[in-house]
């Protein structure tokens, strides 16, 4: 087994197929529709990106798409209102590769950052709908201030 993921590791020809699948749990995601995320795939080294992609999970967060991509990448993943997660030194191999994610919420503007833009988005927002739903309920209300204010502060992975 060992030989076998040097192989993949060291290869020159790292354009082959995986399926990439996994869970994302959106933490604190209190709506009913589906969410549109993003996941990139970098080169460790560089950090260029070699591959974007767009996903819906299904309502239990599973995800699954085929990549033409074998080797190792830093993969991320990211939803409006939640911190973007990396996963670095992943190894994409054939016939598929397990990746899961566990996103923190509270980024209302979509900077990757929880700070006073993102208070400020709910106060102003409060009682209506828009920037500051960070529950994606539907309305701005104190469950949305509470979670920004509880990972206040917070950066999210480059």
């Amino acid at each position: 087994t060992i030989e076998v993921v040097l192989a993949y590791v060291n290869s020159t020809n790292c354009l082959k197929s995986t399926v990439v699948f996994g869970k994302v749990n959106l933490q604190e995601y209190r709506g009913t529709g589906p969410l549109m995320g993003y996941i990139y795939f970098r080169k460790p080294v560089t950090g260029e990106l070699a591959l974007w992609r767009s996903l819906v999970p299904d309502s239990n967060g599973n995800y699954s798409l085929s990549v033409n991509l074998v080797c190792e990448y830093d993969v991320s993943m990211k939803f409006s209102t939640w911190l973007q997660q990396r996963r670095s030194g992943v190894l994409l191999a054939p016939p598929e590769t397990r990746i899961d994610f566990s996103l923190l919420n509270g980024d209302a503007n979509n900077d990757n950052v929880v700070n006073i833009e993102d208070v400020n988005a709910a106060l102003t927002r409060f009682g209506t709908s828009g920037q500051g739903d960070v529950t994606h309920e539907g309305i701005v209300d104190i469950l949305d201030v509470t979670i920004i204010l509880l990972n206040f502060g917070l950066v999210g992975d480059p």
